[in-house]
Order: C-alpha cells, then structure tokens, then sequence
C-alpha cells in the first residue's frame, strides 16, 4: 500500500475520533441550550400568571375606589342635610326661648285647675280666700295658655332633634363603611406594589436566561457547523480511497455487521413460522448473539 494512501486512512480515522469528540460536545451543549430555554420558558409562565393576578387586583381596587367615591358624596350630602337642620334647630331653639325643666306638664296643670274650680264651686269659704284661689286659678290658666302655644314649636324642636341624631348616625355608619373599603383598597395596592416588583425582578431573570440561551445555542451552531466541515472532509477522504479501491476496517465490519443482523432477522423469521434451520442459519444466529 502506498505511504500516501496510509496517510489518508490515518487522517480518515483521526477525523472519526473528532466527529464522535464533536458529537459529545454538541450534545452537551444542546442540553445546556434547552435547559436554559425550558427555564426560560417556566420563568415567561409565571409572568404571565402574575400579570394576570396584577390585572384582576387593580380591578377590584378601582371598583373599591369608586365605591369609596360614591359613598363620600352620600355622606357628604347627609352632612350638608345635618348642617341645614342643625342651624334650623338653633334658630327654633332661640324664638322658643330656654325650655324651663321646672313647669308641670299641661296635664298637671289641667288636673290642678280641675280641681281648684271644683273648690272654689263647692266649698264654703271667706270672700278673702276666694279671692286668693280665684288669683292662683288665674295664673295657672295663664301658664297652661302659654304652655299650649308653644307645644307646636316645641313638638318641631323634638322632631328635628330626632332628625339630626337619625342623619349623624347614618352619616357615622357611611363613615365606617368608607374606612373599612379605603383600608381593603389599600391593601391591593400595597399587593400590587409587591407584585409588579416580582414581576420586574422576573423579567430580569427571564432576560438572563434568554441571554445563556442564545449563547449556547451560537455554541451549538458553531460546533454544529465544525462538526459538519468534518464529516465533510471524511467523506471527501472515503471516497478518495473507495477510488482507489480501499475499504476501511471500520467501514467494513459496519457493512458486515449490517449483513448478520439482515440474516438473523430472516432466522427469526423461520423460527416464528416454525421454519427448518440450516446449520448455517445457526452459526449467523450464534454470531448476531455475539455482536
């Protein structure tokens, strides 16, 4: 065999060895490459899963804040209905005059002056006493007068007082009820807050990821392309020597290898049909056993 043509099997299978180095290289580096995509993509998933949990929390905290709105005008019209009844309630308050704790009640007065005319009718007495019950009876009468006047007014007072107790409260329940949604709508903006910065740190993380993606993955495709020049090249280099009329050992246990495994199955196939085996038939079966 010519020295040139040694050089050429040696370099055909130095280059054998490169591909099956290169081979494990790119795989490696394709593990690497999906490795870092998949994270990518999980890392893009939950993302997409807070975004949507952000969205539905602005939501329910805009439709609390217009809640809150509209309370506050209610209240604030009650609070102007309790203005206008409180200075009506002074103003009462000051055309009545002071409500004397001490007076009796019409009813008491009515019963008094029942029965001193019923005295004054019925007893014997000096004209002098008479004088003094009639005089008493009078003034009594004078203060059940002046008691039935200002019953009217009195009754408005009470009604109004009633009013601005009614109103404060509901103004003080409203109240309450736009502390409690201020401090729930609050609370999901403070979670928004929280969430929208995960949601940064995650797309920082989605970018590092997708930054080691693409590095491996110009890897593979560098390696990919080196791999490719070398089976080009061994190629170029097989079919030098197939002119040359060479066949390589490895080439030719493959095609061998191939042969035996072609005659075995074609045993098998005598065996499931129940076929008569050759001695021949059993030394190809013994020998595909063995490779």
């Amino acid at each position: 065999m010519e020295e040139g043509t040694q050089v050429e099997i040696q370099r055909l299978k130095d280059l054998r060895i490169q591909i099956n180095s290169v081979k494990k290289e790119l795989n490696k580096l394709n593990r690497e490459k999906e490795s870092w995509f998949k994270k990518r993509s999980n890392i893009n998933k939950q993302i997409t899963e807070q975004i949507n949990v952000v969205k539905a929390s602005k939501e329910e905290r805009n439709e609390l804040t217009e809640k809150v709105k509209t309370l506050k005008v209610d209240r604030d019209v009650l609070n102007k209905e309790i203005s206008e009844k409180v200075n009506l309630l002074k103003d009462l308050k000051e055309k009545s005059g002071p409500i004397k704790t001490e007076r009796q009640s019409p009813a008491q007065l009515k019963k008094q002056i029942e029965r001193l005319d019923y005295t004054i009718q019925t007893q014997p007495m000096s004209f002098k006493k008479e004088q003094q019950l009639m005089s008493q009876l009078k003034t009594l009468k004078k203060e059940l007068a002046e008691l039935d006047g200002m019953s009217d007014e009195h009754k408005s007072l009470s009604q109004l007082q009633r009013d601005v107790s009614k109103l404060r409260k509901k103004s003080n329940q409203i109240h309450r009820e736009v502390q409690e949604i201020a401090k729930t709508s609050q609370e999901k903006h403070e979670s928004i807050i929280t969430l929208s910065k995960k949601i940064d740190e995650l797309k920082e993380e989605e970018k590092l990821a997708y930054e080691k993606f693409k590095e491996f993955k110009e890897l593979f495709t560098s390696k990919n392309n080196e791999l490719k020049e070398l089976l080009k090249q061994a190629d170029e280099l097989k079919h030098v020597l197939e002119e040359k009329n060479i066949e390589i050992e490895e080439d030719k246990k493959k095609v061998e290898l191939q042969e035996v495994k072609k005659k075995a199955k074609e045993v098998n196939e005598k065996i499931k049909t129940g076929g008569k085996l050759t001695t021949e038939d059993l030394l190809v079966f013994q020998k595909a056993m063995n490779k």
